[in-house]
């Protein structure tokens, strides 16, 4: 993978992270634990994505 790669990936897992902590952030509710599962899930898949390039590199 390029250098491209890292960067895009990097810039979408920063902003997964602001989404996630500003979800956790507030109030306990329905919403918030979606915004947590519809930040966490992406962030985690992001984070797989870039330790298999890693390791295939």
């Amino acid at each position: 993978m390029g250098t491209a790669f890292y960067i895009l990936m990097g810039i979408l897992g920063v902003l997964c992270l602001i989404n996630f902590f500003s979800a956790k952030a507030q109030k306990k509710s329905k919403v918030r634990t979606f915004g947590m599962w519809v930040n966490g899930v992406p962030l985690l898949m992001i984070l797989l994505a870039i330790i298999i390039a890693v390791f295939l590199k």
